[in-house]
């Protein structure tokens, strides 16, 4: 049979019911404590404007309730970006550790690519932003990103390195603004040369791969060097790398004449160095010969300077008859007696001094000069010994014996034109640095 069950149970249920919802209602379960970030104004207001990496003065507020831990605000993560931070850069500022209302102010630092971006700011209950964090507090497009920042710059593996020649690599970002880029080099960390700045990157450059060749540089020896970019924001360095040249070799063969040394022909247009006179050195007793044959001779060539110094004086005196300033393919020399100036003393010979110094810790013996050599003259006598030209005479040189000669000089020191050690070394710095007159010797 079925039972019919009384109105009063079901009643009874529905107020059982209605007891447990009071019940709930009038006694809820406690809520988790935590941080609340109530505001933050970034350099005072809701948003700023700034240049790339500008520092902003962050206010943050956090209000904290419940006890222990929950009530403690002890560091701030923030972020700047586009999008929500997947980390973000932690403050360990002064503890909060009990229930109120506070406020920390601290730095953050903008982008430094141009644009809008928002902020992000949650606090929790550790130093190290590690654990409680409170709800994100997101300033939807508070910063905004404009005008130009310093370069950034990278300074990255010479490469190509030989025992005279290196190329310099960096990476620069050029962050809003045109940036020159060169390159600082030398013996040590103060550097002292620097390449002319020969690359301009456009204001949107980011990571862009610059270099700068050098020559002339000294052979088995360290360099440092670092990149310079600078725009119109400021000027940014690379970190100190060092690169070492390869063993040294001699450069050219020692008779080889200044045109193929220069790898062209030479204007020979200067005469900070030239030669004022060639005579007979006292030690032969030569006085003919006879045209169209060669003779051996042992010249006195008179080397005068103006007032520059110059360095790395060489004297090619052809032993063909033909011009040394001309490439043997243009019709000049194949073949040339060289000569440096002497820096110990030599028979017949002016002792020259050397403005080099010691680079490197290596001598440089070749000899230089300036105006105020010899008293003041500029002027001094090299003897060259056993030199074989061809007899013959030209209608310039009046019937007496033609001396086809140049004298070349560095218009620098080293180590940015080497070390000069022996006569296999001279060249002329550019087409312009040797001076060639006409030249003649009574005999």
């Amino acid at each position: 049979m079925k039972k019919i069950r009384p109105f009063f149970g079901i009643a009874a249920r529905a107020g059982l019911v209605a007891a447990v919802f009071v019940g709930l209602f009038l006694f809820p379960a406690q809520a988790h404590a935590d941080r609340t970030i109530t505001s933050v104004t970034l350099n005072g207001a809701s948003s700023v404007t700034v240049a790339p990496g500008a520092t902003i003065a962050a206010a943050v507020n956090v209000t904290t309730d419940g006890s222990g831990s929950n009530a403690r605000w002890r560091s701030t993560g923030w972020s700047i970006s586009a999008t929500a931070p997947g980390a973000v850069t932690c403050v360990d500022h002064p503890n909060h550790d009990g229930a109120g209302a506070y406020s920390e102010t601290f730095s953050i630092t903008a982008p430094t690519t141009s644009g809008t971006y928002n902020a992000y700011f949650i606090g929790y209950n550790n130093d190290s932003c590690s654990s409680g964090a409170s709800a994100t507090r997101t300033m939807t497009n508070a910063v905004i990103v404009t005008g130009a920042a310093p370069p950034t710059a990278t300074t990255n593996a010479a490469s190509a390195v030989t025992p005279y020649v290196a190329t310099l690599n960096g990476t620069v970002s050029s962050n809003g603004a045109s940036t020159a880029v060169s390159f600082e080099y030398g013996l040590t960390t103060s550097y002292g040369y620097s390449t002319t700045p020969s690359t301009s990157l456009a204001d949107d450059a980011v990571n862009a791969a610059v270099s700068d060749d050098l020559f002339g540089l000294n052979c088995n020896t360290t360099f440092h060097y670092r990149v310079k970019a600078t725009n119109s924001a400021g000027t940014a360095y690379g970190a100190d790398q060092t690169f070492t040249t390869g063993a040294c070799t001699a450069p050219f063969p020692a008779t080889a004449c200044a045109a193929t040394r220069f790898n062209g022909d030479l204007g020979c247009t200067a005469n900070d160095v030239n030669i004022t006179d060639i005579t007979l050195a006292p030690t032969g007793q030569q006085s003919s010969c006879v045209s169209g044959t060669p003779v051996t001779l042992d010249l006195d060539m008179t080397v005068n300077f103006s007032s520059p110094d110059r360095w790395d004086v060489g004297i090619f005196i052809a032993n063909d008859g033909k011009l040394p300033t001309l490439l043997p393919a243009n019709g000049g020399a194949s073949s040339c007696s060289v000569a440096v100036l002497p820096i110990i003393p030599e028979t017949g010979s002016y002792t020259f001094p050397d403005l080099d110094g010691l680079p490197q810790g290596t001598a440089d013996t070749c000899g230089d000069g300036s105006g105020a050599i010899n008293g003041g003259t500029g002027s001094g006598v090299k003897r060259m010994t056993g030199v074989t030209i061809p007899c013959y005479a030209t209608p310039d040189s009046g019937g007496k014996l033609f001396v086809p000669f140049v004298v070349s000089w560095d218009n620098q020191k080293s180590p940015i034109g080497g070390i000069c050690t022996s006569n296999q070394y001279p060249v002329p710095n550019t087409t312009s640095k040797c001076n060639a007159p006409l030249s003649s010797v009574p005999i």
